[in-house]
């Protein structure tokens, strides 16, 4: 049973691997040869412009402009999958780090400093980011999207952080009540022995699945900010053709934005929409599957 579930759990890996590689090879190599379809015959012989529905030249459709959405997709996945990653793997370690620190701060401090943190606990992390989101806006773009992007990934980082540190903060406080860490005190381990020989070891099967929790919560957050029409990397000049209104595409690709900016076409076109989202499902589902397969491990 150990062996399915780390052949499984490795499998998803290596998926996650490819997509994203496949990803970096795209962009780099093929990108700038793939044109948009302008015009296609439809099935009476008459010239029609995109969206184009899911067909065999294109099995998830286009988009208004034109573009293959499987290709939107896969271009998209790689600041998808990294953006999430790192979000999840910073906001980790910052609350082990900060987790520990608040665990032997002393006790009117810690009290205090759990005071302070409570409400950032119970509001929800994408009112935060919201009410944040118009210090987007003072961004200069003409650097490109790096800039952006790298600020905005630092505010999602951080709204995740008070929650889990005090989660971690407590954990910490059980783990320092067992008698062979009182025994290690007495034997003169100094704070960060005791973090990194005891504590950390006690912790690490778990670490997995806070870091693959924090992933998925992160992809949530990245569709609420999309639906809304904030997109990583800001909006795509351009626009979409045709459009009656000023619409704009997400200028990194990534899945989030793909889905936000194609609300509108849900009736008309839905295959603008599903595609995207699928893509979003799906790898939800992969990293479910990872968590219940590493928690599986532990028991």
């Amino acid at each position: 049973m150990k062996t399915n579930s780390n052949t499984l759990i490795y499998s998803i890996l290596v998926l996650l691997l490819l997509l994203l590689t496949a990803s970096f090879v795209y962009e780099w190599g093929f990108k700038e040869r793939v044109e948009p379809v302008n015009m296609k015959p439809d099935a009476s012989g008459e010239m029609v412009s995109p969206p184009f529905p899911p067909s065999f030249d294109h099995p998830l459709g286009t988009d208004r402009n034109g573009n293959d959405l499987s290709l939107r997709i896969l271009n998209g996945a790689k600041y998808t999958l990294i953006f999430v990653f790192g979000v999840g793997l910073l906001r980790v370690v910052f609350s082990i780090v900060l987790g520990a620190l608040l665990t032997f701060t002393w006790k009117p401090v810690k009290k205090l400093t759990e005071t302070f943190l409570q409400p950032y606990i119970n509001i929800p992390a994408f009112i935060l980011v919201y009410f944040l989101a118009f210090a987007f806006l003072l961004i200069d773009e003409t650097h490109g999207m790096v800039p952006l992007m790298s600020f905005q990934f630092l505010v999602l980082t951080l709204v995740g952080i008070p929650p889990l540190l005090m989660v971690f903060s407590k954990e910490f406080g059980e783990i320092l009540k067992m008698e062979y860490i009182h025994a290690s005190f007495q034997l003169g381990a100094s704070k960060s022995h005791i973090v990194l020989k005891h504590i950390i070891p006690v912790l690490k099967p778990r670490l997995m699945i806070v870091l693959l929790q924090q992933m998925i919560s992160a992809l949530i957050l990245l569709l609420h900010l999309g639906v809304f029409q904030i997109f990583i990397g800001g909006d795509l000049e351009g626009g979409i053709i045709g459009a009656d209104e000023d619409l704009f595409l997400s200028k990194s690709g990534e899945w989030a934005g793909m889905v936000g900016q194609s609300i509108s076409d849900l009736v008309t076109a839905p295959w603008i929409v599903l595609a995207p989202s699928l893509a979003f499902v799906l790898l939800i589902l992969l990293l479910n599957i990872m968590i219940r397969q590493v928690d599986a491990k532990i028991v």
